[in-house]
């Protein structure tokens, strides 16, 4: 399998709405030109996240249509892009590597025509997905959108201030956890920064961890063994896939189905979602 087949991020450290709901941290009032750039970066942004299956938000696939879509995003990881950065900091950040794909004409800010250009794309997923792929970034919709369910805690479908808040205190934790972690095994000097050799250590092993992921979800389904999924295979892995969310889906219906009525009431979900949080502050992420 190549290295551009082997991008499995496990980093949930972005994801928020890519149509109304705003970044947690990022201005919500749209009427100036930067808190208008800010909220198209963070949606973009967004949709690079991905998860596994010991992802706290992977239990919010609570319905077929969940579980259908985390099955397709996860048959399609053998397509992604090699990852370029490790995020939280690391020399480009996310956005600023999305935010210099949209500044044509380089001069350091996005215009009202890039701004533009940027929300169109957005607001057509495909399009996006594919500006994307260009900067090495693999879009993760079904991810987003759990991540932004789960902090809606009061089931409105959109997060208020309250609730971005939430989520940009969880996002900031977990980046703080995944950067102090990387500076830990690869700052050899201690200089508390990762100088070119470091961070190319550092992208190696990310690398390598996630051909190992890869594989291990995947890499059973390449029946003919030339190390890429044909139609047929990816076919197979996503039946595999939407078994499991299926299964997963089962799990923590049992779990929180308290009052034993074969489904989630309002509470039962407001308990779930309230778990997920839990989850997704307590435990750093493992990337």
């Amino acid at each position: 399998m190549s290295s551009r087949s082997m991008s499995f991020r496990l980093s949930m450290l972005v994801a928020v709405a890519a149509t109304s709901v705003v970044f947690a941290g990022c201005a919500a009032d749209s009427s100036t030109t930067a808190d208008d750039s800010e909220q198209a970066l963070s949606s973009a942004e967004a949709l690079s996240s991905e998860s596994t299956a010991t992802d706290p938000v992977e239990d919010g696939v609570v319905t077929d249509t969940d579980a259908d879509d985390a099955a397709g995003e996860a048959a399609e990881q053998d397509d992604a892009p090699a990852p370029v950065d490790i995020g939280c900091g690391f020399r480009m950040t996310l956005r600023e590597r999305i935010k210099k794909h949209f500044d044509t004409n380089g001069d350091g800010k996005l215009d009202h025509a890039e701004r533009e250009e940027l929300k169109d794309a957005i607001g057509d997923h495909p399009r996006l997905k594919l500006e994307l792929v260009k900067i090495g970034i693999k879009a993760r919709h079904h991810v987003m959108k759990r991540v932004v369910w789960a902090y809606d805690a009061d089931n409105s479908g959109d997060l208020d201030a309250t609730e971005r808040a939430a989520l940009k205190a969880a996002i900031d934790g977990r980046c703080a956890a995944r950067k102090a972690r990387a500076l830990a095994e690869f700052d050899a000097n201690g200089d508390g920064s990762l100088d070119d050799g470091e961070l190319r250590a550092a992208l190696v092993d990310r690398l390598q961890d996630r051909v190992a992921k890869v594989k291990a979800v995947l890499g059973k389904f390449d029946a003919n063994g030339d190390g890429k999924l044909d139609d047929g295979e990816r076919a197979a892995a996503k039946a595999a896939l939407k078994a499991h969310y299926l299964a997963k889906r089962d799990e923590v219906k049992a779990k929180f189905d308290t009052n034993g009525d074969g489904k989630l009431d309002d509470g039962e979900i407001a308990a779930l979602k309230a778990a997920i949080r839990a989850r997704f502050e307590k435990v750093a992420p493992t990337e």
